[in-house]
C-alpha cells in the first residue's frame, strides 16, 4: 500500500506519467449491466461517463477504454474460461493486476503488479462483494442495484473506501468478478434445465 496520504476524488480521472499510474480512481462508481452503444458503461456518481467495457462473446475475456476511447484495461481467464486465475493488462498491456477465485468461488486473491495482496469476499447466495485489507478492513465495496430475478442482476454500486485503487484497476477487478458470477450463473441455469431434461 502507498505510504503518503492521498485526499479522494470522487470525480477524479486517473492520470498517467510515463505509463505509471498516478491518481486514486474515484471514489464512487457505477457499473450498469446494461449495454449503451454496444458496450458495457463504467460512470461517476453524477452519471458522467468515465471507461466503457467490451466483453467478448464467450465471456472470457474483456477490454476497457477511458471515456476518450484510449485503452485503459483488459483481462482473460485461460482454460476457455474454466480456469480460476485472470489476468489483467494495462493500456500498453503491460502486467496490472491478477484476480485468482478460491475452490469454493465466494472470494479471490486481488495481486496489484506494482504492489499489494487483496482479499476479494464474496458470498455463495449475495451478489454483494468487498476487496478488503489483510485485517479484513473494507478497501472497496460493491453492491447490487437490481433485483436478483432480473434480467440484468449484476449492476454494481462500487465505493472505494480508502484510495489504493487506480481507476483501470477498479474497473479490472469489478469486472472480473462480475463475469465470474456471470459465468456460474449461466452454469447453474444450463445445469437446472439438464436435471430438468433427465427427469422429464
Amino acid at each position: 500500500m502507498p505510504g503518503a496520504v492521498v485526499t479522494l476524488s470522487s470525480r477524479g480521472a486517473t492520470t498517467w506519467e510515463d505509463g505509471v499510474m498516478t491518481t486514486p480512481g474515484p471514489q464512487l462508481l457505477a457499473f450498469p449491466d446494461r449495454k449503451q452503444d454496444g458496450r458495457f458503461p463504467v460512470k461517476d456518481e453524477t452519471g458522467k461517463l468515465l471507461a466503457h467495457i467490451s466483453v467478448k462473446w464467450m465471456g472470457t475475456s474483456f477490454t476497457a477504454a477511458d471515456a476518450d476511447d484510449q485503452p485503459l484495461c483488459a483481462a482473460s481467464s485461460g482454460a476457455m474460461g474454466l480456469s480460476s486465475l485472470w489476468k489483467a493488462t494495462g493500456p500498453a498491456q503491460e502486467p496490472l493486476l491478477s484476480v485468482k477465485k478460491s475452490w469454493t468461488g465466494t472470494s479471490a486473491v486481488v495481486a496489484l503488479e506494482r504492489g499489494g495482496t487483496f482479499s476479494l469476499r464474496g458470498s455463495p447466495w449475495r451478489r454483494d462483494f468487498a476487496v478488503t485489507d489483510a485485517e479484513g478492513g473494507p478497501l472497496v465495496t460493491a453492491v447490487p442495484q437490481s433485483s436478483g430475478w432480473s434480467f440484468h442482476p449484476h449492476d454494481y454500486a462500487v465505493q472505494q473506501i480508502q484510495p489504493i485503487f487506480h481507476l483501470a484497476e477498479m474497473v479490472a477487478v469489478v469486472q472480473i468478478w462480475r463475469m465470474v458470477k456471470k459465468q456460474e450463473g449461466a452454469a447453474g441455469v444450463v445445469g437446472i434445465g439438464a436435471i430438468g431434461a433427465a427427469g422429464a
